[in-house]
């Protein structure tokens, strides 16, 4: 199966696709043979950089937009890949992806005690420099109807984590539009932010 599987470097590449469909909410669950059987085929890959690189962008998307069905299985599939592959420095890399989602949950809990009267329901991923797959973006001016939380949030955070530098990611994440209509509220799903700008 070695030979096989390094024909062609694209298997790396699916394999981590397949591990993201099985991970995401609305997927069967993941059960503990499949997850080995993923890791089976991880350990057979030469080049595993190609399968890294994609998991750790896929585990971020899940991540960073709330579709992983299970953090436990997240866990303990991070946890069967580091025990296969041996690279301590990538799976730590993982490891405090979920690190950070703890922390954002707190320092939301405290900004959220801070200004309740806030007009709109604001929630977004802190993510550590280094840490999460980073790809180049434009910046962007918030929306009006935004800058006002962005604006206090970026306040809040500078105040309490001094030296650190915060950059709204609008290419990442979701956000939702509700359209008031006649009959009842119609909510409308946008895949990111940038269509609200």
């Amino acid at each position: 199966p070695r030979t096989f599987i390094n024909r062609e470097e694209y298997v790396a590449t699916r394999l981590a696709i397949y591990a993201h469909s099985c991970l995401k909410r609305g997927a069967a669950p993941a059960t503990e043979e499949l997850m080995d059987n993923i890791v089976k085929l991880y350990e057979y890959i030469n080049d595993k950089d190609f399968y890294e690189i994609h998991y750790q962008r896929l585990l971020a998307e899940r991540l960073i937009n709330d579709t992983s069905a299970s953090y436990d299985n997240e866990k303990a599939m991070i946890s069967k890949l580091k025990m296969e592959g041996g690279n301590a420095t990538w799976s730590k890399k993982l490891e405090e992806m979920f690190q950070d989602l703890q922390t954002s949950q707190n320092i939301l809990r405290d900004f959220g005690r801070e200004f309740s009267d806030m007009s709109i329901d604001f929630d977004c991923r802190i993510c550590t420099f280094g840490q999460w797959p980073y790809s180049g973006f434009d910046v962007v001016e918030m929306p009006p109807e935004v800058k006002g939380v962005t604006d206090a949030f970026a306040k809040f955070y500078a105040k309490n984590f001094n030296g650190r530098c915060l950059e709204y990611r609008l290419d990442k994440g979701k956000a939702t539009v509700i359209v008031p209509l006649i009959q009842k509220d119609k909510k409308e799903k946008v895949p990111t932010a940038w269509p609200l700008v």
